[in-house]
């Protein structure tokens, strides 16, 4: 199967497209893959809460068990939304997607597991080469990245439309990313799938 396709698959499947790409074959098609795809589905409560928690996961692309394991601590707080939220977008994965410097998600997750990408803490205490997507940005420093890609993301600047958030900073003359934990969004209605339901996602895992 064309595998350009196949990732797209999972919008018929969710009814949504998660990430609103005009390549999306949501778009065209607004229905549920398959021959009895066009039939309509009552779901029930447990259908209803499976389907929120899939799109949360593929929207982050995160794995159930990581997923499971942030819904866990945040709700041992009082504001587990907020807890959800800035544990997931405080991941480095995130971070350089909502940065605009790669097209899509997939292709930062491409570059972090080839070891392009490096954080440099403001204390200089550390340089980390990472090369995990979970990894979490929890204090202030600078997100630096190989030479071999920085035409990529030069290109990728200028011709991104995103609007970048205010943790993010692009430091044109030193090519590389200010991050400020403070201000980390914990608010869904700021992100682009503000129609997800945390409350059923939670739901979900019974704890």
């Amino acid at each position: 199967m064309n595998r350009r396709k196949y990732k797209y698959k999972v919008d018929r499947s969710l009814l949504t497209n998660i990430f609103n790409s005009p390549k999306s074959s949501f778009n065209k098609r607004p229905t549920r893959p398959g021959m009895h795809g066009k039939k309509m589905i009552s779901n029930t409560m447990h259908g209803e809460m499976l389907n929120e928690k899939r799109k949360l996961a593929t929207y982050y692309q995160i794995k159930d068990y990581q997923l499971k394991s942030i819904v866990k601590k945040s709700i041992m707080n009082t504001n587990f939304h907020k807890n959800i939220i800035r544990t997931l977008e405080s991941r480095i994965l995130t971070i350089l997607y909502r940065s605009g410097c790669f097209k899509t998600i997939r292709e930062a997750r491409q570059q972090i597991n080839h070891k392009k990408i490096s954080f440099e803490p403001s204390d200089k205490s550390n340089i980390k080469l990472l090369n995990s997507p979970s990894v979490q940005i929890k204090k202030h420093g600078y997100i630096t990245f190989d030479k071999s890609i920085i035409e990529l993301v030069k290109n990728n600047l200028s011709n991104n439309t995103k609007q970048i958030p205010k943790h993010i900073i692009f430091m044109s003359e030193e090519l590389k990313l200010e991050i400020i934990p403070e201000y980390i969004p914990e608010d869904i209605k700021n992100i682009e799938l503000s129609n997800i339901k945390l409350e059923n996602i939670v739901s979900y895992y019974k704890f």
